[in-house]
């Protein structure tokens, strides 16, 4: 897997098909999309492609002072790595990337300097200032602007279920002490610092 972290250096990708998030914990859900994104990549011959980011953005926000970070970036590197992605875009989080629209960060980043051929995000994904891309929002911006948008569903393992995997719920149960839950929220042990 190629780390790239120079935003002013990236290289050109084949018919890039990206995903974009914090991607903190690497957990099951993380992974169901990432399997996606490479089955998609597989599909046009081209690169899998994660962008996330080198500070937690509700960290850059100030909206999660207190928020612990599940996978610092090299333990999250690894395991992108060990999912199978072929490139790891390690984008700086500041408040200027924060102010973006979602069609700024769409037409400036995603496609102006990844080139990307189509976009892969999770059923309930937002982008952009204000939370404002959902899954409607990015879906017209790929129709305006040339590129496919897949919408993963989601992630339910073992069927319907009313379990929310996210890396919030899995903060929440190491909180109270519920390293069972957690684990099988990662699908991996719990890693004690």
């Amino acid at each position: 897997m190629r780390v790239l972290s120079d935003m002013s250096a990236l290289p050109a990708f084949r018919r890039p098909v990206v995903t974009v998030g914090s991607f903190d914990g690497v957990h099951c859900g993380h992974l169901f999309l990432l399997d996606i994104l490479r089955q998609r990549a597989a599909a046009v011959g081209g690169e899998s492609v994660v962008v996330t980011f080198g500070d937690h953005p509700r960290q850059v926000l100030g909206t999660g002072e207190e928020l612990r970070v599940l996978t610092p970036i090299a333990e999250k590197t690894r395991l992108l790595e060990a999912a199978g992605v072929d490139n790891l875009v390690v984008m700086p989080f500041d408040k200027e990337v924060a102010r973006q629209s979602a069609e700024e960060f769409v037409r400036e980043f995603l496609l102006g300097r990844l080139g990307m051929f189509e976009l892969v995000v999770g059923y309930n994904h937002h982008l952009g200032r204000g939370r404002e891309g959902d899954a409607a929002e990015l879906t017209a911006l790929g129709q305006r602007f040339g590129f496919d948008v897949c919408l993963a569903p989601r992630f339910e393992p073992g069927g319907a279920s009313e379990e929310k995997i996210s890396s919030t719920a899995i903060r929440n149960a190491l909180a109270r002490g519920d390293t069972a839950t957690a684990e099988r929220m990662l699908g991996r042990p719990v890693v004690k610092p």
